[in-house]
Protein backbone atom coordinates (compact mmCIF):
# COMPACT_ATOMS: atom_id res chain seq x y z
CA UNK A 1 0.00 0.00 0.00
CA UNK A 2 1.77 3.13 -1.22
CA UNK A 3 1.84 6.52 0.46
CA UNK A 4 0.93 8.25 -2.82
CA UNK A 5 -2.28 6.23 -3.08
CA UNK A 6 -3.15 6.97 0.53
CA UNK A 7 -2.60 10.70 0.06
CA UNK A 8 -4.71 10.64 -3.09
CA UNK A 9 -7.48 8.96 -1.13
CA UNK A 10 -7.25 11.69 1.50
CA UNK A 11 -7.54 14.41 -1.12
CA UNK A 12 -10.59 12.74 -2.59
CA UNK A 13 -12.19 12.53 0.84
CA UNK A 14 -11.45 16.04 2.04
CA UNK A 15 -11.79 17.78 -1.28
CA UNK A 16 -8.49 19.65 -0.90
CA UNK A 17 -4.98 19.51 0.47
CA UNK A 18 -3.24 22.37 2.25
CA UNK A 19 -2.18 25.10 -0.16
CA UNK A 20 1.58 25.56 -0.04
CA UNK A 21 0.96 29.31 0.06
CA UNK A 22 -1.67 29.19 2.78
CA UNK A 23 -1.18 30.36 6.34
CA UNK A 24 1.09 27.98 8.22
CA UNK A 25 2.71 26.35 5.19
CA UNK A 26 6.33 26.50 4.21
CA UNK A 27 9.54 25.54 5.94
CA UNK A 28 12.42 27.21 7.66
CA UNK A 29 12.70 30.19 9.96
CA UNK A 30 9.91 32.66 9.17
CA UNK A 31 11.18 35.29 11.59
CA UNK A 32 14.90 34.93 11.18
CA UNK A 33 15.43 34.56 14.93
CA UNK A 34 17.11 31.68 16.74
CA UNK A 35 15.14 28.68 17.96
CA UNK A 36 14.14 28.89 21.60
CA UNK A 37 12.40 26.69 24.12
CA UNK A 38 9.20 27.89 25.68
CA UNK A 39 9.46 28.76 29.39
CA UNK A 40 8.12 26.49 32.07
CA UNK A 41 10.11 23.25 32.22
CA UNK A 42 13.12 24.58 34.06
CA UNK A 43 15.39 22.30 32.05
CA UNK A 44 19.00 23.29 31.56
CA UNK A 45 20.42 24.18 28.18
CA UNK A 46 20.71 21.22 25.85
CA UNK A 47 23.88 19.19 26.00
CA UNK A 48 23.30 17.87 22.49
CA UNK A 49 21.36 18.84 19.38
CA UNK A 50 20.02 16.19 17.02
CA UNK A 51 18.57 17.17 13.65
CA UNK A 52 15.95 15.38 11.61
CA UNK A 53 13.19 16.27 9.15
CA UNK A 54 10.11 14.84 10.86
CA UNK A 55 10.18 14.38 14.63
CA UNK A 56 7.46 12.21 16.17
CA UNK A 57 6.87 12.28 19.92
CA UNK A 58 5.33 8.96 20.92
CA UNK A 59 5.70 5.41 19.58
CA UNK A 60 2.17 4.11 20.12
CA UNK A 61 -0.65 3.64 17.63
CA UNK A 62 -0.53 7.13 16.11
CA UNK A 63 3.23 7.54 16.34
CA UNK A 64 4.00 4.30 14.55
CA UNK A 65 1.64 5.06 11.69
CA UNK A 66 2.96 8.60 11.40
CA UNK A 67 6.49 7.26 11.16
CA UNK A 68 5.46 4.81 8.44
CA UNK A 69 3.81 7.43 6.23
CA UNK A 70 6.54 10.03 6.68
CA UNK A 71 9.21 7.43 5.95
CA UNK A 72 7.70 6.06 2.76
CA UNK A 73 7.23 9.66 1.58
CA UNK A 74 11.02 10.02 1.77
CA UNK A 75 11.45 12.06 4.93
CA UNK A 76 14.14 11.48 7.50
CA UNK A 77 12.22 10.51 10.63
CA UNK A 78 13.10 10.37 14.31
CA UNK A 79 10.68 8.93 16.87
CA UNK A 80 11.20 9.64 20.56
CA UNK A 81 9.20 7.91 23.28
CA UNK A 82 9.19 7.93 27.07
CA UNK A 83 8.46 4.19 27.01
CA UNK A 84 11.37 1.76 27.30
CA UNK A 85 10.64 -0.02 24.02
CA UNK A 86 8.12 -0.53 21.22
CA UNK A 87 6.03 -3.16 23.02
CA UNK A 88 5.45 -1.17 26.21
CA UNK A 89 3.01 1.35 24.73
CA UNK A 90 -0.77 1.34 24.81
CA UNK A 91 -0.68 1.16 21.03
CA UNK A 92 1.19 -2.12 21.14
CA UNK A 93 -1.13 -3.59 23.75
CA UNK A 94 -4.50 -2.46 22.34
CA UNK A 95 -6.74 -5.44 21.62
CA UNK A 96 -8.59 -4.26 18.52
CA UNK A 97 -9.33 -1.52 16.05
CA UNK A 98 -12.12 -0.25 13.83
CA UNK A 99 -12.75 -0.50 10.09
CA UNK A 100 -15.52 -1.44 7.70
CA UNK A 101 -15.40 -2.54 4.07
CA UNK A 102 -12.38 -4.78 4.63
CA UNK A 103 -11.58 -8.32 3.53
CA UNK A 104 -12.51 -9.45 7.02
CA UNK A 105 -15.91 -7.75 7.16
CA UNK A 106 -16.79 -8.91 3.65
CA UNK A 107 -15.82 -12.49 4.47
CA UNK A 108 -18.01 -12.21 7.56
CA UNK A 109 -20.91 -11.39 5.25
CA UNK A 110 -21.22 -7.64 5.75
CA UNK A 111 -20.98 -6.38 2.19
CA UNK A 112 -23.27 -3.36 2.24
CA UNK A 113 -21.70 -1.13 4.94
CA UNK A 114 -19.38 1.62 3.74
CA UNK A 115 -17.08 4.05 5.48
CA UNK A 116 -19.72 6.71 4.84
CA UNK A 117 -22.23 4.61 6.80
CA UNK A 118 -19.80 4.40 9.71
CA UNK A 119 -19.16 8.14 9.52
CA UNK A 120 -22.89 8.89 9.67
CA UNK A 121 -23.27 6.84 12.86
CA UNK A 122 -20.20 8.30 14.55
CA UNK A 123 -20.73 11.91 13.60
CA UNK A 124 -24.37 11.81 14.70
CA UNK A 125 -23.26 10.35 18.03
CA UNK A 126 -20.67 13.12 18.47
CA UNK A 127 -23.39 15.79 18.42
CA UNK A 128 -21.10 17.98 16.34
CA UNK A 129 -18.33 18.22 18.94
CA UNK A 130 -15.61 17.33 16.47
CA UNK A 131 -14.15 18.32 13.11
CA UNK A 132 -16.37 16.49 10.62
CA UNK A 133 -13.87 16.63 7.76
CA UNK A 134 -11.12 15.21 9.95
CA UNK A 135 -13.35 12.41 11.21
CA UNK A 136 -14.49 11.55 7.68
CA UNK A 137 -10.91 11.41 6.43
CA UNK A 138 -9.80 9.18 9.30
CA UNK A 139 -12.71 6.76 8.89
CA UNK A 140 -12.05 6.59 5.14
CA UNK A 141 -8.45 5.58 5.89
CA UNK A 142 -9.37 2.76 8.26
CA UNK A 143 -9.69 -0.03 5.65
CA UNK A 144 -6.16 0.86 4.57
CA UNK A 145 -4.99 0.47 8.16
CA UNK A 146 -6.17 -3.14 8.09
CA UNK A 147 -4.41 -3.75 4.78
CA UNK A 148 -1.24 -2.37 6.33
CA UNK A 149 -1.51 -4.65 9.36
CA UNK A 150 -1.94 -7.59 6.99
CA UNK A 151 1.21 -6.51 5.16
CA UNK A 152 3.04 -6.35 8.48
CA UNK A 153 2.00 -9.92 9.26
CA UNK A 154 -0.18 -9.01 12.25
CA UNK A 155 -2.97 -11.57 12.70
CA UNK A 156 -6.54 -10.27 12.87
CA UNK A 157 -10.09 -11.57 13.19
CA UNK A 158 -13.55 -10.05 13.41
CA UNK A 159 -15.14 -9.15 16.75
CA UNK A 160 -18.84 -9.04 17.57
CA UNK A 161 -21.12 -6.01 17.48
CA UNK A 162 -21.09 -5.65 21.25
CA UNK A 163 -22.61 -2.17 21.13
CA UNK A 164 -25.58 -3.35 19.09
CA UNK A 165 -24.92 -0.58 16.56
CA UNK A 166 -25.85 -2.74 13.59
CA UNK A 167 -22.31 -2.46 12.21
CA UNK A 168 -19.55 -5.07 12.38
CA UNK A 169 -16.35 -3.05 12.54
CA UNK A 170 -14.04 -4.30 15.29
CA UNK A 171 -10.94 -6.15 14.10
CA UNK A 172 -9.24 -7.99 16.96
CA UNK A 173 -5.47 -8.34 16.97
CA UNK A 174 -4.16 -11.88 17.29
CA UNK A 175 -0.46 -11.05 17.53
CA UNK A 176 1.24 -10.07 20.76
CA UNK A 177 4.10 -7.58 20.87
CA UNK A 178 2.93 -5.96 17.66
CA UNK A 179 4.75 -2.73 18.48
CA UNK A 180 8.11 -4.32 17.69
CA UNK A 181 6.71 -5.88 14.51
CA UNK A 182 5.54 -2.46 13.41
CA UNK A 183 8.86 -0.84 14.23
CA UNK A 184 10.81 -3.45 12.27
CA UNK A 185 8.45 -3.07 9.31
CA UNK A 186 8.82 0.72 9.35
CA UNK A 187 12.60 0.86 9.72
CA UNK A 188 12.95 -1.50 6.76
CA UNK A 189 11.16 1.02 4.55
CA UNK A 190 12.78 4.32 5.26
CA UNK A 191 15.23 6.46 7.19
CA UNK A 192 13.65 6.09 10.64
CA UNK A 193 15.32 6.14 14.05
CA UNK A 194 13.51 5.16 17.24
CA UNK A 195 14.80 6.54 20.54
CA UNK A 196 13.28 5.28 23.81
CA UNK A 197 13.40 6.37 27.46
CA UNK A 198 13.23 9.93 26.19
CA UNK A 199 10.59 12.41 27.39
CA UNK A 200 9.62 15.37 25.22
CA UNK A 201 9.16 18.37 27.49
CA UNK A 202 8.56 21.56 25.52
CA UNK A 203 8.54 22.95 21.99
CA UNK A 204 11.42 24.66 20.28
CA UNK A 205 10.08 27.72 18.48
CA UNK A 206 11.34 30.17 15.90
CA UNK A 207 8.79 32.90 16.16
CA UNK A 208 5.45 31.17 15.61
CA UNK A 209 6.99 28.12 13.93
CA UNK A 210 7.67 24.88 15.78
CA UNK A 211 11.15 23.67 14.87
CA UNK A 212 11.65 20.86 17.32
CA UNK A 213 11.30 19.54 20.84
CA UNK A 214 13.42 19.83 23.95
CA UNK A 215 13.66 16.42 25.57
CA UNK A 216 15.25 14.70 28.54
CA UNK A 217 16.83 11.25 28.64
CA UNK A 218 18.49 9.87 31.78
CA UNK A 219 19.10 13.39 33.04
CA UNK A 220 20.55 14.57 29.74
CA UNK A 221 18.83 17.45 27.95
CA UNK A 222 18.66 17.15 24.17
CA UNK A 223 17.30 19.53 21.55
CA UNK A 224 15.68 17.61 18.71
CA UNK A 225 15.55 20.05 15.78
CA UNK A 226 13.07 19.23 13.00
CA UNK A 227 11.23 20.80 10.09
CA UNK A 228 7.97 19.25 11.32
CA UNK A 229 6.88 17.85 14.69
CA UNK A 230 4.07 15.34 15.27
CA UNK A 231 2.75 14.98 18.83
CA UNK A 232 1.38 11.46 19.40
CA UNK A 233 1.89 11.05 23.15
CA UNK A 234 -1.24 9.08 24.02
CA UNK A 235 -3.18 11.20 26.52
CA UNK A 236 -2.87 11.40 30.31
CA UNK A 237 -4.52 8.34 31.83
CA UNK A 238 -1.36 7.68 33.87
CA UNK A 239 -1.48 11.17 35.41
CA UNK A 240 -3.65 10.73 38.52
CA UNK A 241 -3.57 14.41 39.45
CA UNK A 242 -4.72 15.50 36.01
CA UNK A 243 -7.43 12.84 35.89
CA UNK A 244 -8.83 13.98 39.22
CA UNK A 245 -8.72 17.63 38.18
CA UNK A 246 -10.48 16.97 34.89
CA UNK A 247 -13.09 14.39 35.91
CA UNK A 248 -13.50 15.07 39.63
CA UNK A 249 -13.14 11.47 40.81
CA UNK A 250 -10.54 8.76 41.28
CA UNK A 251 -10.03 6.70 38.12
CA UNK A 252 -8.01 3.50 38.00
CA UNK A 253 -5.53 3.63 35.09
CA UNK A 254 -5.80 0.43 33.06
CA UNK A 255 -2.78 1.21 30.96
CA UNK A 256 0.97 1.54 30.74
CA UNK A 257 2.48 4.32 32.89
CA UNK A 258 3.72 6.48 30.01
CA UNK A 259 0.60 8.50 29.17
CA UNK A 260 1.33 11.59 31.26
CA UNK A 261 -0.18 14.36 29.12
CA UNK A 262 3.11 15.85 27.94
CA UNK A 263 1.84 16.14 24.38
CA UNK A 264 -0.95 18.46 25.48
CA UNK A 265 1.49 20.55 27.51
CA UNK A 266 3.84 20.87 24.55
CA UNK A 267 1.06 21.84 22.17
CA UNK A 268 -0.29 24.50 24.55
CA UNK A 269 3.20 25.89 25.09
CA UNK A 270 3.54 26.23 21.32
CA UNK A 271 0.32 28.27 21.22
CA UNK A 272 -2.28 25.61 20.38
CA UNK A 273 -5.80 26.04 21.71
CA UNK A 274 -6.89 23.52 24.33
CA UNK A 275 -10.35 22.18 23.52
CA UNK A 276 -12.79 21.73 26.41
CA UNK A 277 -13.99 18.20 25.64
CA UNK A 278 -12.18 15.27 27.26
CA UNK A 279 -13.23 11.64 27.08
CA UNK A 280 -12.32 8.39 28.79
CA UNK A 281 -11.92 5.01 27.16
CA UNK A 282 -13.55 3.19 30.06
CA UNK A 283 -13.10 -0.51 30.77
CA UNK A 284 -15.30 -2.78 28.67
CA UNK A 285 -14.52 -6.15 30.27
CA UNK A 286 -14.22 -5.93 34.05
CA UNK A 287 -14.52 -3.39 36.82
CA UNK A 288 -11.67 -1.91 38.83
CA UNK A 289 -11.09 -0.38 42.24
CA UNK A 290 -8.45 1.69 43.92
CA UNK A 291 -7.66 -1.14 46.35
CA UNK A 292 -7.12 -3.84 43.76
CA UNK A 293 -5.95 -1.59 40.95
CA UNK A 294 -6.47 -3.29 37.62
CA UNK A 295 -6.27 -6.98 36.86
CA UNK A 296 -7.93 -7.89 33.59
CA UNK A 297 -7.81 -11.56 34.56
CA UNK A 298 -9.53 -11.24 37.95
CA UNK A 299 -13.10 -12.46 37.36
CA UNK A 300 -14.28 -11.04 40.68
CA UNK A 301 -14.18 -7.69 38.87
CA UNK A 302 -16.76 -8.88 36.33
CA UNK A 303 -20.01 -8.18 38.27
CA UNK A 304 -19.51 -4.48 37.65
CA UNK A 305 -20.42 -5.15 34.01
CA UNK A 306 -23.32 -7.55 34.52
CA UNK A 307 -26.19 -5.08 34.31
CA UNK A 308 -27.49 -6.09 37.75
CA UNK A 309 -28.18 -3.82 40.69
CA UNK A 310 -25.55 -1.09 41.06
CA UNK A 311 -25.71 1.64 43.68
CA UNK A 312 -23.83 4.83 44.51
CA UNK A 313 -22.32 5.53 47.97
CA UNK A 314 -25.75 6.68 49.18
CA UNK A 315 -27.06 3.18 48.46
CA UNK A 316 -29.34 4.24 45.61
CA UNK A 317 -29.49 3.31 41.94
CA UNK A 318 -28.13 6.05 39.71
CA UNK A 319 -28.68 4.89 36.11
CA UNK A 320 -29.85 2.09 33.81
CA UNK A 321 -27.32 -0.65 34.52
CA UNK A 322 -28.06 -2.41 31.22
CA UNK A 323 -26.37 0.51 29.43
CA UNK A 324 -23.14 -0.40 31.22
CA UNK A 325 -23.56 -4.04 30.29
CA UNK A 326 -23.96 -3.12 26.62
CA UNK A 327 -21.90 0.04 26.06
CA UNK A 328 -19.43 0.10 28.91
CA UNK A 329 -16.76 2.19 27.17
CA UNK A 330 -19.32 4.67 25.88
CA UNK A 331 -22.55 6.13 27.26
CA UNK A 332 -22.98 3.11 29.52
CA UNK A 333 -19.78 3.77 31.43
CA UNK A 334 -20.11 7.55 31.54
CA UNK A 335 -22.37 7.56 34.67
CA UNK A 336 -19.62 5.83 36.66
CA UNK A 337 -17.52 8.98 36.72
CA UNK A 338 -20.40 10.95 38.23
CA UNK A 339 -20.32 9.09 41.55
CA UNK A 340 -17.47 8.75 44.02
CA UNK A 341 -17.63 4.94 43.91
CA UNK A 342 -20.19 2.36 42.96
CA UNK A 343 -21.21 -1.02 44.35
CA UNK A 344 -22.56 -4.22 42.80
CA UNK A 345 -25.16 -6.00 44.94
CA UNK A 346 -25.67 -9.75 44.41
CA UNK A 347 -27.41 -12.57 46.25
CA UNK A 348 -26.22 -16.09 47.01
CA UNK A 349 -27.64 -17.60 43.81
CA UNK A 350 -25.99 -14.98 41.63
CA UNK A 351 -22.61 -15.63 43.20
CA UNK A 352 -23.04 -19.41 42.99
CA UNK A 353 -23.76 -19.12 39.24
CA UNK A 354 -20.09 -18.37 38.62
CA UNK A 355 -19.25 -21.98 39.43
CA UNK A 356 -22.01 -23.55 37.34
CA UNK A 357 -22.44 -24.30 33.61
CA UNK A 358 -23.64 -21.25 31.76
CA UNK A 359 -22.11 -18.86 34.28
CA UNK A 360 -23.84 -15.64 35.21
CA UNK A 361 -25.25 -15.28 31.69
CA UNK A 362 -27.07 -18.58 32.11
CA UNK A 363 -28.30 -17.51 35.54
CA UNK A 364 -29.90 -14.50 33.86
CA UNK A 365 -31.71 -16.76 31.41
CA UNK A 366 -29.38 -16.21 28.43
CA UNK A 367 -30.92 -12.87 27.38
CA UNK A 368 -30.37 -12.50 23.63
CA UNK A 369 -30.18 -8.71 23.94
CA UNK A 370 -27.01 -8.92 26.03
CA UNK A 371 -24.32 -9.61 23.43
CA UNK A 372 -21.40 -9.05 25.82
CA UNK A 373 -22.94 -11.48 28.31
CA UNK A 374 -22.98 -14.34 25.83
CA UNK A 375 -19.39 -13.62 24.80
CA UNK A 376 -17.76 -12.88 28.14
CA UNK A 377 -19.83 -14.14 31.05
CA UNK A 378 -21.33 -17.45 29.93
CA UNK A 379 -18.80 -19.85 31.45
CA UNK A 380 -18.05 -21.02 34.99
CA UNK A 381 -15.00 -19.45 36.56
CA UNK A 382 -12.19 -21.71 37.73
CA UNK A 383 -11.18 -21.09 41.33
CA UNK A 384 -13.97 -18.59 41.86
CA UNK A 385 -14.34 -19.22 45.59
CA UNK A 386 -10.64 -18.67 46.19
CA UNK A 387 -10.67 -15.47 44.15
CA UNK A 388 -13.65 -14.21 46.11
CA UNK A 389 -11.91 -14.97 49.39
CA UNK A 390 -8.86 -13.03 48.23
CA UNK A 391 -11.02 -10.04 47.30
CA UNK A 392 -12.65 -10.15 50.73
CA UNK A 393 -9.26 -10.25 52.41
CA UNK A 394 -8.18 -7.26 50.29
CA UNK A 395 -11.20 -5.30 51.51
CA UNK A 396 -13.21 -4.61 48.35
CA UNK A 397 -15.61 -7.59 48.36
CA UNK A 398 -17.97 -8.21 51.25
CA UNK A 399 -20.46 -10.85 52.45
CA UNK A 400 -23.33 -10.02 54.80
CA UNK A 401 -26.19 -11.95 56.34
CA UNK A 402 -28.72 -9.28 55.39
CA UNK A 403 -29.25 -6.13 53.34
CA UNK A 404 -29.55 -4.17 56.58
CA UNK A 405 -26.15 -5.38 57.71
CA UNK A 406 -24.62 -4.45 54.35
CA UNK A 407 -26.16 -0.99 54.49
CA UNK A 408 -24.93 -0.38 58.02
CA UNK A 409 -21.41 -1.76 57.56
CA UNK A 410 -20.71 0.09 54.30
CA UNK A 411 -22.68 3.27 55.14
CA UNK A 412 -24.98 2.68 52.15
CA UNK A 413 -27.82 4.60 53.75
CA UNK A 414 -30.49 4.01 51.12
CA UNK A 415 -29.66 0.39 50.27
CA UNK A 416 -32.54 -1.28 52.09
CA UNK A 417 -35.12 0.95 50.45
CA UNK A 418 -33.37 0.54 47.08
CA UNK A 419 -33.45 -3.27 47.23
CA UNK A 420 -37.13 -3.20 48.15
CA UNK A 421 -37.92 -0.86 45.25
CA UNK A 422 -35.74 -2.84 42.84
CA UNK A 423 -37.37 -6.14 43.74
CA UNK A 424 -40.80 -4.61 43.16
CA UNK A 425 -39.61 -3.40 39.74
CA UNK A 426 -38.35 -6.89 38.91
CA UNK A 427 -41.60 -8.50 40.04
CA UNK A 428 -43.57 -6.16 37.78
CA UNK A 429 -41.14 -6.61 34.90
CA UNK A 430 -41.22 -2.87 34.37
CA UNK A 431 -38.40 -0.54 35.40
CA UNK A 432 -40.32 2.69 35.90
CA UNK A 433 -37.23 4.32 37.40
CA UNK A 434 -34.57 3.98 34.65
CA UNK A 435 -36.32 1.69 32.13
CA UNK A 436 -33.93 -1.25 32.11
CA UNK A 437 -34.95 -3.97 29.67
CA UNK A 438 -37.23 -6.59 31.26
CA UNK A 439 -34.83 -9.40 30.26
CA UNK A 440 -32.18 -7.85 32.51
CA UNK A 441 -34.36 -7.54 35.61
CA UNK A 442 -33.61 -10.13 38.32
CA UNK A 443 -34.74 -9.67 41.91
CA UNK A 444 -32.30 -9.85 44.83
CA UNK A 445 -33.09 -12.80 47.11
CA UNK A 446 -32.90 -11.25 50.57
CA UNK A 447 -33.49 -14.51 52.44
CA UNK A 448 -29.84 -15.54 52.21
CA UNK A 449 -26.40 -13.96 52.10
CA UNK A 450 -25.86 -10.61 50.36
CA UNK A 451 -22.61 -9.84 48.55
CA UNK A 452 -21.39 -6.32 47.81
CA UNK A 453 -18.39 -5.50 45.60
CA UNK A 454 -16.86 -2.03 45.57
CA UNK A 455 -15.61 -0.37 42.37
CA UNK A 456 -14.11 2.80 40.96
CA UNK A 457 -14.23 3.66 37.26
CA UNK A 458 -11.26 2.34 35.30
CA UNK A 459 -10.03 3.71 31.99
CA UNK A 460 -7.69 2.46 29.27
CA UNK A 461 -6.95 5.96 28.02
CA UNK A 462 -8.09 9.53 27.76
CA UNK A 463 -9.00 11.37 24.58
CA UNK A 464 -8.96 15.10 24.09
CA UNK A 465 -6.38 17.82 23.74
CA UNK A 466 -5.58 20.75 21.50
CA UNK A 467 -7.51 21.82 18.42
CA UNK A 468 -6.40 20.87 14.92
CA UNK A 469 -7.71 21.37 11.41
CA UNK A 470 -8.71 18.55 9.07
CA UNK A 471 -5.03 17.88 8.31
CA UNK A 472 -3.99 17.46 11.97
CA UNK A 473 -2.23 20.84 11.97
CA UNK A 474 -2.30 22.39 15.45
CA UNK A 475 -4.43 25.53 15.58
CA UNK A 476 -4.21 28.63 17.74
CA UNK A 477 -7.20 30.23 19.47
CA UNK A 478 -7.55 32.32 16.29
CA UNK A 479 -7.80 29.12 14.20
CA UNK A 480 -4.42 29.77 12.57
CA UNK A 481 -2.14 26.74 11.93
CA UNK A 482 1.07 26.65 13.91
CA UNK A 483 3.66 26.01 11.20
CA UNK A 484 5.45 22.71 11.65
CA UNK A 485 3.23 21.30 14.42
CA UNK A 486 0.80 18.38 14.04
CA UNK A 487 -1.22 16.41 16.60
CA UNK A 488 -2.28 12.79 16.10
CA UNK A 489 -4.01 10.14 18.16
CA UNK A 490 -6.02 10.60 21.32
CA UNK A 491 -4.44 13.97 22.11
CA UNK A 492 -6.03 15.45 18.99
CA UNK A 493 -8.75 17.64 20.45
CA UNK A 494 -10.81 17.81 17.24
CA UNK A 495 -11.26 14.08 16.62
CA UNK A 496 -12.84 12.62 19.76
CA UNK A 497 -16.06 13.67 21.45
CA UNK A 498 -17.51 12.59 24.76
CA UNK A 499 -18.42 9.90 25.50
CA UNK A 500 -16.53 7.28 23.50
CA UNK A 501 -18.06 6.61 20.09
CA UNK A 502 -20.85 4.03 20.17
CA UNK A 503 -19.03 1.67 17.82
CA UNK A 504 -16.04 -0.18 19.21
CA UNK A 505 -12.34 0.06 18.32
CA UNK A 506 -12.35 3.74 17.45
CA UNK A 507 -9.94 5.07 20.03
CA UNK A 508 -7.25 3.09 18.23
CA UNK A 509 -8.89 3.23 14.79
CA UNK A 510 -8.86 7.01 14.70
CA UNK A 511 -5.40 7.09 16.26
CA UNK A 512 -3.96 4.87 13.53
CA UNK A 513 -5.62 6.96 10.82
CA UNK A 514 -4.72 10.36 12.25
CA UNK A 515 -1.16 9.09 12.65
CA UNK A 516 -1.04 8.21 8.97
CA UNK A 517 -2.65 11.50 7.99
CA UNK A 518 -0.26 13.58 10.09
CA UNK A 519 2.72 11.64 8.72
CA UNK A 520 1.64 12.34 5.16
CA UNK A 521 1.02 16.01 5.85
CA UNK A 522 4.26 16.52 7.79
CA UNK A 523 6.29 14.90 5.01
CA UNK A 524 4.55 17.11 2.45
CA UNK A 525 5.29 20.17 4.57
CA UNK A 526 8.95 19.21 4.85
CA UNK A 527 9.33 18.59 1.12
CA UNK A 528 7.47 21.74 0.01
Amino acid sequence: MGGVAALAGLAACTGRTPDSNSSGSGTGNETGGPASAQPGSGLAEAEETIETEVLIVGAGAAGMMAAYEAAIAGAKVTVISNSPDAVSTNGSMVSGTSAVDTTYTREYGQTDVTTDDLFKVMYAFSHGMINARLLKSCIAMQPGNIELFDEMGIAMNIGADRYDSGIINVHLFGTEGKGQIMQDFITARGDVTFVYNTEGTEPLMEGQTCVGIKAESDGKVIDYKAKAVILACGGYVANAERLKAKFGCEIVPLATPYQTGKGIDIAEAAGAFRENVDCLGLSDVVGANMTNGFNLFNPICMPAMYGGLLVAPDGRRFFNEYDLAMASMSYGGEPLIHVKQYYAVLDEAAMKSHTEPGGYYGYMGNPACWVSGSLLYSQPIDGFDDLLAQAMDAGWAFKFDSVASAASSLSLAGLEETVTEYNAICAAGNDTQFFKRPEMLKAIDTSGAIYVLQYNPGAFNTAGGCRTDEFCRALTSEFEPIPGLYIAGVENGSLYGRPYFVVGGNMSGLAYSSGRLSGQQAASFVKA
